[in-house]
């Protein structure tokens, strides 16, 4: 199976979907990745052996007047760029963990397979609300996160990486 993992910015994304991406590895699936090009997560990707897909985008909310219209112009790239991923990578199943950078890939790559998300925050961000409305699962780490606003949201807690889960402590 071809794995598309969209997830980027900062490690509360990231680390999440590197514990699914690599869950997935060990099945013998393909693993790709879109993210921010020189981010946390393209080094990941170069770590692990994952194809890594560079996008553009900055964030919305919070933002002055030109860094808004900024953040307008890369969602807009992202549409573009991210359809061309869809149809390069052919993805069997899209997981996403939410951040600004991950709602135009997510968008469009949902016209193409099954789109899963999962929220790390006990309130949903911006780009999951909206993804939320096209994915086919919904994923949550804090019961409720979704208030009624996914019927179909699954409590599931946090996936967490196999370095901290074996963790023992020596003292």
């Amino acid at each position: 199976m071809r794995l598309l993992v969209i997830a980027g910015g900062t490690g509360g994304h990231i680390y999440p979907a590197l514990s699914i991406a690599k869950e997935f590895k060990q099945i013998n699936n393909e693993i790709f990745w879109i993210g921010k090009r020189k981010g946390l997560e393209e080094k990941i990707c170069n770590d692990e052996g994952f194809n890594f897909f560079p996008i553009k985008a900055t964030g919305f909310l919070g933002k002055g007047f030109l860094s808004k219209l900024k953040s307008l112009y890369f969602l807009f790239l992202g549409f573009r760029i991210g359809f061309y991923y869809m149809k390069d990578i052919r993805p069997d199943l899209i997981i996403s963990t939410g951040g600004y950078m991950s709602l135009a890939p997510g968008l469009v790559g949902s016209f193409f397979c099954p789109l899963i998300i999962h929220e790390q925050n006990s309130v949903p961000g911006l780009a999951n609300r909206i993804l939320s409305t096209r994915s086919t699962v919904v994923f949550e780490a804090f019961k409720g996160a979704f208030k009624g606003k996914r019927l179909n949201a699954s409590w599931v807690g946090n996936p967490v990486r196999e370095k901290i889960s074996s963790y023992k402590n020596t003292k």
